[in-house]
C-alpha cells in the first residue's frame, strides 16, 4: 500500500484541506535481530544513545527511533532520563 493511500484511509486525514508532510518517508529502518538485542542490552545496562549507535554502526537518529519503538512495545525498561539518557 502506498503511503498516500495509507494516509487517505486514516480517518484523521479524511477531510484534508492542505498537503500532509510525512516525516521520514525516505528513511529505511530495517534492523537485524542481533542488532536489536544489542541495542536493548546496552540501553538496559545504562549506555547512552551515541555509544549504543556506534556499537551497532548506526546513527543516533535511527537508533533513537528504534529505541522509541522498543519503548512503545515495553521492550526497554524505564530509567533516569529515559530514552534521551539525560539525568
Amino acid at each position: 500500500m502506498s503511503t498516500d493511500l495509507a494516509v487517505a484511509r486514516d480517518k484523521r486525514y479524511s477531510k484534508l484541506t492542505e498537503p500532509v508532510y510525512i516525516v521520514g518517508r525516505e528513511w529505511c529502518f530495517e534492523w537485524f535481530k542481533t542488532e536489536i538485542d544489542t541495542v536493548i542490552d546496552l540501553y538496559n545496562r545504562g549506555y547512552g544513545l551515541t555509544i549504543i549507535a556506534r556499537r551497532v554502526d548506526s546513527t543516533p537518529r535511527d537508533t533513537f527511533l528504534l529505541l522509541l519503538d522498543l519503548a512503545e512495545q515495553g521492550r526497554v525498561k524505564r530509567r533516569p532520563g529515559y530514552l534521551w539518557g539525560a539525568m
